[in-house]
């Protein structure tokens, strides 16, 4: 029977929802205070390249050494059950703020996107090695807005799209990173 299961697979597996953090050290401890909230349901990391076939008279549409990507489009879903003022900022997407008076913290939205609206989001999983999957998402936005979903007998969750921008100081290098 062919099969692509070899005596290291059991050490290349990725277990479990792993953890949104706002930062990410190699080797170091993942802070509470890190953390962008807990999830339900997972998530899912897409990377997907623009490619473009260069034309010219006599190739056919698909010619090696003939073809670039225009960018590249890296999304991270996932849903959050954490209703606290920093998801929903996140969930806003850009042009949010929150001030806090006494102990009331009031969110508004505006239609202003500043810089450091933008922020790079790390996904880290646990691999059945014992090392860890990382996954960065450079200059992350959300993209599909705040839409909380309440339910009769369960927790109010929301999902976010975050998509990465490029930098506008290095337009050749994709918005996303993978550590392994």
């Amino acid at each position: 029977m062919l099969t692509g299961v070899t005596s290291v697979t059991k050490e290349n597996l990725q277990l479990g929802a792993g953890v949104l953090t706002t930062s990410y050290t190699a080797g170091g401890t993942i802070l509470s205070t890190d953390i962008i909230g807990a999830t339900r349901g997972g998530g899912s990391f897409t990377a997907v390249p623009t490619e473009r076939s260069i034309d010219a008279d006599g190739l056919p549409g698909n010619v090696k050494g003939f073809k670039v990507i225009d960018e590249w489009v890296a999304t991270l879903n996932t849903t959050l059950i954490e209703f606290k003022k920093d998801t929903l900022l996140l969930a806003l997407g850009g042009g949010a703020q929150a001030v806090t008076s006494g102990e009331v913290t009031t969110i508004t939205a505006s239609s202003k996107i500043l810089d450091t609206d933008y922020k790079d989001i790390y996904w880290i999983g646990d691999t059945s090695d014992g090392k860890q999957i990382v996954i960065k998402l450079k200059n992350a936005l959300n993209s599909g807005g705040l839409n909380f979903t309440i339910t009769n007998k369960g927790e109010g969750t929301f999902a976010v799209a975050l998509v990465g921008h490029y930098d506008i100081t290095d337009l050749d290098t994709a918005p996303f990173e993978i550590y392994r």
